[in-house]
């Protein structure tokens, strides 16, 4: 394997001080702290007060206190560039989520919600057509649904909403369901406590803006109140048949379970979009990942967020990041985010494969996607 960017196993492999965040890890120059600033500075607290061990809320002229520990830790990383690169790694973070990449997989999704479009617009097609993309978090179906959106918007008449794009709140209920719409389609006060009122709102406000597709995002959400076993399935029954409009149903695996139940919903599917996470060991996934990689660092570089090639596209560093981001584009991109900021706090301009392990640790394994680093256990050999 060819390491690039200097990256040697050996020195690679020096994991960092279990515990310790990356800011703590860079050096401050001056580990003892100078004597307390004698008199406190004082901040006006503004709103979103509340105590977090009570629970009660503070009175908004309340002056809060700054320690004189903290403000001469601030001004010791002041002095130091600690908040200088902490300044430099949120910008380069915010650049890296503008990164948008070319996935066969989202690109079969997008197509297939084109066809649903499509049909939707057609006068012909009595009964609008309905489908589902159930996968696992991270694969990037809010990204394709969000993309093609935009797509669909770039063409479209002014005030029109040509695909509606919606996300289901947590309470689950069917008012709710309809309040998403309506709020989505330039509502301001969607609310009643008829469902039928709803519907009849929601029906004629998405033909008024001439909505074809509607979009339903985190459908799993639906379980949790009144349930998509029951009202929601109902209502979406009833806008099939009455809409004027497609509707896709987006969400995780649980919601597929939820769906599944009303078997006369079920019936009236077109047969369901795949998004799933991609397989090594898979011919075209592999070939997909190394392609996605590949955009990755092209990105990166054309950002100025590296300075030189990572070497993402080396077939066992391929597979190594594909193992720990269990083959899905959001936990890629969370990792390689997160691996620009440990670069960032060590003084360096380029991200290795150093900074990438150090990611999986802090991301990946703390936030129990995966148990194992096999970045480590590359550099080590």
């Amino acid at each position: 394997m060819s390491m690039t960017n200097e990256t040697k196993p050996a020195q690679a492999s020096t994991k960092p001080a279990p515990g310790k965040s990356v800011a703590m890890q860079s050096k401050t120059g001056d580990e003892a702290a100078d004597k307390a600033i004698g008199t406190a500075l004082k901040l006006r607290r503004g709103a979103g007060n509340g105590d977090a061990e009570t629970g009660e809320i503070r009175d908004q002229s309340e002056e809060v206190t700054i320690a004189p520990a903290i403000a001469n830790a601030f001004t010791k990383m002041r002095e130091n560039g600690i908040l200088s690169k902490a300044t430099k790694a949120a910008r380069a973070q915010a650049a890296f989520q503008t990164i948008r990449l070319t996935i066969a997989p989202q690109i079969e999704a997008m197509l297939t919600l084109h066809e649903m479009f499509v049909m939707g617009q057609d006068p012909k097609v009595k009964r609008k057509p309905i489908t589902m993309l159930f996968s696992p978090t991270g694969v990037g179906k809010s990204t394709m649904a969000g993309q093609l959106e935009a797509l669909m918007m770039a063409d479209a008449e002014e005030g029109t909403i040509p695909v509606l794009n919606v996300r289901l709140g947590s309470s689950g209920s069917a008012l709710q369901f309809y309040e998403a719409m309506l709020t989505g389609a330039g509502e301001d006060f969607p609310t009643s406590k008829d469902t039928t009122t709803l519907r009849h709102r929601t029906i004629e406000t998405l033909s008024d803006v001439g909505t074809v597709l509607v979009i339903l995002d985190e459908t799993q959400h639906s379980e949790k109140g009144s349930g998509f076993g029951s009202a929601i399935t109902a209502e979406l029954k009833l806008l099939v048949d009455t809409g004027g409009f497609s509707i896709a149903l987006l969400g995780t695996e649980k919601a597929k379970a939820i769906v599944m139940r009303d078997r006369e919903l079920v019936s009236r599917l077109i047969a369901p979009c795949s998004l799933d996470p991609l397989v090594w060991h898979e011919d075209d996934d592999r070939e997909t990942w190394i392609d996605m990689l590949s955009q990755l660092e092209a990105e990166m570089l054309r950002l100025e967020l590296t300075t030189g090639e990572v070497g993402l596209c080396d077939e066992e560093v391929a597979e190594a990041l594909c193992t720990a981001c269990s083959g899905t584009i959001g936990q890629l991109m969370c990792v390689i985010q997160h691996a620009l900021k440990v670069a960032i706090y060590d003084d360096r301009d380029q991200i290795d494969l150093t900074d990438i392990a150090v990611a999986v640790d802090d991301w990946s394994i703390a936030l129990d996607f995966t148990s194992d680093n096999p970045i480590w256990a590359l550099l080590d050999g």
